[in-house]
């Protein structure tokens, strides 16, 4: 037999045997591990000034969890996620720092203010959507916190130092905006002039109709007086 013919049918052997070894892929599993994403433009209003950071997370209606979550740095009008079709829950939050690294978090978890109260206004808002396509969602902003400040007279000149307690208020939210963790806060007031004043501060609400407010008044000798108001 011809060596040509020969080294012809050594090669096409070889070919049948690589081709034969192969694994078949079935395009229809490529085509169903592919999750298809809509692009979700956030829109946020707010009557008051907004706080920048702003933080913007999407949770899962379902189950309560984080699916997405970004930080906007200075004003925009939008905010865009890329999210697979579904049902979320929308949270926009002004005026508290969230750790960067926020990944398992529910709607359940609290932001808390460990004394109570904060010097920046803490706005939020929400909106529940279920994506189907590209969209818009609109939220709302609004102050989960009341300011407060106060100033005083008539304190006598051996006091060295003043502070006001408000017994009790909330000191944490969750992502849902319920409130929890009432505690007595404390605010210290610095003497300017004649009067003894706190800065503004920004507290959330108390779970009681009515608030007990108490200075508390340190002299040179380190005696204190106490006087309560409730209102």
């Amino acid at each position: 037999m011809n060596k040509n013919v020969l080294k012809c049918i050594s090669v096409c052997f070889t070919l049948i045997l690589l081709f034969g070894s192969c694994e078949q892929i079935d395009i229809e599993d490529i085509k169903n591990d592919i999750v298809e994403t809509s692009n979700v433009k956030i829109i946020t209003r707010a009557e008051t000034d907004i706080v920048y950071p702003l933080t913007l997370i999407a949770f899962d209606k379902a189950s309560a969890e984080i699916v997405s979550h970004t930080k906007q740095n200075s004003a925009a009008n939008t905010i865009s996620l890329n999210l697979p079709k579904g049902t979320y829950k929308f949270i926009a939050i002004s005026g508290i720092e969230l750790p960067d690294n926020i990944e398992g978090l529910t709607v359940e978890d609290i932001m808390e203010m460990s004394d109570g109260y904060t010097e920046t206004p803490l706005i939020m808002g929400s909106a529940d959507t279920n994506i189907k396509s590209d969209a818009s969602v609109n939220i709302s902003m609004y102050n989960v916190v009341t300011a407060l400040s106060f100033k005083l007279s008539e304190i006598p000149d051996n006091i060295e130092n003043v502070e006001i307690t408000l017994s009790d208020l909330y000191s944490s939210i969750n992502f849902n905006g319920e409130y929890a963790n009432a505690i007595p806060v404390t605010i210290a007031c610095v003497k300017n002039n004649d009067k003894w004043i706190t800065p503004t501060v920004y507290t959330f609400p108390s779970p009681n109709k009515k608030v007990v407010l108490s200075i508390t008044m340190t002299d040179k000798n380190d005696n204190t007086q106490t006087y309560g108001y409730t209102y």
